[in-house]
């Protein structure tokens, strides 16, 4: 990962704070990687760790901040005594807000105490696909081998059965018969061995397209 997938993977991330929080937190961080230079790139993400984290965090300060400040403002206006009706709605308003804020810092923790666990189960079906591509290519190309085994043993036995007919007619016809027989079989297998190769392509691409998408 390089300084530019590492900012693009904060960006990303950065779905429950606000628009000028989450330009504040990118624009300090290109700063910070520009501060260290291009030769301390790989150094500098090492310390900062993964950006999923990093972006959680962020959120989660972020939700820590405001509701310090939703807090503020309603001791003071409170301590003013300036609770008019229209104060009175903004107060409403502020405690649906804190409530939202602890949902969503709700939300956060929960899914940084649970990255443990997801983390060996994204790498568990990882390697299963793997295991499933793996395994269906040596299928195929066990199929795609023995459909090239099949032609050149059915044209082996087709010039055989032909040679043969010059020494015993009925040897010849027969060895003949078994050639054309096993190079029919040898180019079906073949054909479908070829769609079998094409399958297995698409599912790749299929695979490489989800695993981009969640990225």
């Amino acid at each position: 990962m390089n300084r530019e997938e590492y900012i693009q993977l904060l960006k990303k991330n950065l779905s429950h704070v606000s628009d000028a929080e989450k330009e504040d937190a990118v624009r300090y961080y290109e700063e910070y990687f520009e501060d260290a230079g291009a030769e301390n790139e790989a150094k500098v993400i090492e310390e900062l760790g993964s950006p999923v984290i990093l972006a959680r965090k962020i959120a989660a300060e972020s939700a820590i901040k405001e509701m310090d400040e939703l807090r503020e403002e309603r001791d003071n206006s409170k301590n003013l005594g300036e609770i008019t009706e229209r104060d009175k709605h903004t107060d409403k308003e502020g405690k649906k807000a804190h409530d939202g804020i602890w949902k969503n810092l709700f939300v956060i923790l929960l899914l940084l105490c649970s990255f443990p666990v997801w983390l060996p189960l994204s790498i568990v079906a990882v390697v299963l696909c793997l295991v499933v591509v793996l395994v269906a290519a040596i299928f195929i190309f066990v199929v795609v081998l023995t459909g090239g085994i099949g032609i050149v043993a059915g044209v082996a036995g087709i010039l055989a059965g032909i040679i043969g007919l010059f020494g015993h007619l009925v040897h010849g016809i027969t060895v003949m018969g078994a050639g054309l027989f096993a190079l029919g079989a040898g180019i079906l297998i073949f054909i479908a061995g070829k769609y079998l190769v094409r399958g297995l392509i698409s599912l790749i691409v299929m695979l490489g397209k989800r695993k981009t998408g969640r990225m």
